[in-house]
């Protein structure tokens, strides 16, 4: 059965209305698959040069059987449920005002007390919006600014086309530079904000009491009929 738990929960800026469906394991299913992409080449007098970088995905089918034995199947793709066959357990999905589907975020396993988090999915609510916008361009500048300062330290006394090359040169480095580093830096700023938003949600007073809610959930309404 499908549990309106009347909860409005805030994931970070995100409303969410809470649903869940508690229900015994019939079955569960992992798989994993792995993509391997290549690329590179070699002219007549060069070396070989490949680069290969591979990706996987991870796959979980669940079967629940909820208190009315009523089957519920569930596929999650890169969130790994922690649970075994006969394991009580309970499915969390929250949904935005005005949407009619939202993803799962949360698994509370009853028998083990633990709970599995679909954190790429929590990151979404988590991640800042206004901070990239503000942070990324700011990098850039200072890459170009410092590009700009080392090329006129080097020009410095210098005349003629060297004047003029010097400075475009490093002013070019300065904005390459830049937009990596800006780019590595926003993602490590970024991450390392999320992940406290994430763990500032999970240590809230409002989801605690929901999982509160969901220790007293009693295994003995659950037993599958044969």
């Amino acid at each position: 059965m499908i549990s309106d738990n009347s909860n409005k929960i805030k994931i970070c800026n995100t409303l969410l209305q809470l649903y869940s469906t508690t229900g015994i394991v019939a079955s569960t299913n992992t798989r994993s698959e792995t993509e391997i992409t290549g690329s590179g080449g070699s002219g007549q007098s060069s070396p070989v040069h490949f680069k290969i970088e591979s990706s996987t995905t991870r796959y979980q089918e669940l079967f629940l059987i909820d208190e009315d034995n009523k089957e519920h199947a569930f596929n999650f793709v890169d969130f790994m449920v922690l649970c075994r066959k006969e394991n009580l357990l309970t499915i969390v999905w929250g949904i935005k005002r005005g949407k009619n589907l939202g993803p799962y975020f949360a698994a509370y396993n009853h028998d083990t007390q633990k709970i599995s988090y679909d954190n790429d999915i929590l990151g979404q609510y988590c991640r800042p919006r206004l901070l990239p916008l503000i942070l990324y361009p700011t990098l850039i500048i200072l890459g170009i600014s410092l590009g700009v300062y080392i090329a006129s330290l080097i020009a410095g006394g210098t005349t003629g086309m060297v004047a003029v090359i010097i400075p475009a040169v490093f002013t070019l480095i300065g904005v390459l530079v830049g937009i990596k580093a800006g780019w590595s830096l926003s993602k490590i700023i970024l991450d390392r904000v999320t992940n406290k938003k994430i763990t500032k949600f999970i240590m809230s007073d409002n989801w605690q009491s929901v999982i509160n809610d969901f220790k007293h959930i009693s295994k003995e309404k659950y037993k599958v009929s044969e």
